[in-house]
């Protein structure tokens, strides 16, 4: 598949060094809001256009799909723009900021007959299709803890916290905690507490958070930028537990059920990011509108999740 890119960050870089050591993919173009920004993204790389504006990029007829990779706040506007130019759209998370924008755009790309997805890429990893198979072993799930911190700096710190960019823990890394009690089955949480700490820009910068789902498990998750804390998850249940050493690049996991104990791992083909682009690209090929794997409902279940979580705070003055 034919890519265009817009944006020209960390991200995106790292999309492009994705693509260009897969077979069947490759990129065509890439758009930023400065020429001179997608020239020097793109350099030295003959035969890719580096467009001056993210309509150019949208408009370019060599182009079939488009990765988003710029601030959350403006990620509605462009994917609607996308997808209204035909082209098949994969966004970084969160896709929107809104479950009802989310909604939204899905039933454009239904309409327009176009693939859209969010890029949680750890769902599409094989230990994550592993871990959905070997869930039943450990019974009725009763408590999952999660916690994920890093420290960021200077203008990355700001890009990630700034809350006219849609900064903020929970926006950033929220969906890597709230995606496992997804990819596990579990539905419906209702937020029993939850307290945040705010950075000088007034988004959050660490939370931590106690759901309780429809089928009895408590779930704890714990965000943070600012503080380096592993990111663990431990999942218990009636017969016994799995435990996740790092659940956002998800290559093993252990089992532990009575005295036996299990390992299981697989390493990643590239950096993790391959198992999605070649997911994205076979069901759009297919004529598909949304993934049969990380399906719309998937995507709007978790932002509705951190809604919930965000809209807490409002209504605790937190």
């Amino acid at each position: 598949m034919d890519w265009g890119i817009a944006g020209t960050g960390k991200i995106a870089h790292k999309f492009l060094d994705t693509i260009e050591k897969m077979e069947g993919e490759r990129i065509v173009a890439v758009g930023s809001r400065r020429k001179e920004s997608a020239e020097a993204f793109i350099s030295p790389r003959p035969g890719i256009t580096a467009h001056g504006s993210y309509s150019d990029l949208f408009r370019d007829q060599r182009v079939e799909a488009v990765y988003i990779a710029v601030p959350n706040t403006l990620h509605y506007a462009l994917i609607k723009e996308a997808l209204e130019n035909g082209k098949h759209v994969l966004s970084e998370k969160p896709m929107t900021l809104s479950p009802l924008e989310m909604s939204e755009l899905y039933r454009l790309a239904e309409e327009r007959g176009v693939m859209l997805m969010e890029g949680y890429w750890v769902w599409f990893l094989p230990m994550a299709e592993k871990l959905r198979k070997i869930k039943e072993r450990i019974g009725r799930i009763e408590k999952i803890t999660l916690t994920y911190g890093f420290v960021s700096e200077g203008e990355r710190r700001r890009r990630k916290l700034s809350p006219s960019l849609g900064g903020g823990a929970i926006y950033d890394i929220g969906i890597y905690n709230l995606g496992i009690p997804e990819m596990l089955g579990l539905t419906e949480p209702e937020v029993l507490e939850s307290k945040v700490r705010r950075n000088e820009l007034g988004s959050d910068e660490y939370s931590f958070t106690v759901l309780r789902y429809k089928e009895g498990a408590v779930v704890e998750t714990t965000n943070a930028i600012g503080e380096d804390i592993p990111r663990v998850c431990t999942i218990q249940g009636e017969k016994g537990a799995i435990n996740i050493p790092d659940f956002q690049n998800l290559t093993s996991f252990t089992l532990e059920t009575g005295s036996t104990h299990e390992e299981f791992s697989s390493p990643f083909l590239i950096n993790g990011f391959e198992y999605e682009i070649e997911s994205f690209s076979e069901e759009a090929k297919k004529g598909r509108t949304h993934s049969s794997l990380f399906t719309p409902s998937h995507s709007i279940n978790i932002s509705t999740i951190i809604d919930n979580i965000v809209s807490y705070w409002r209504r605790e003055g937190l």
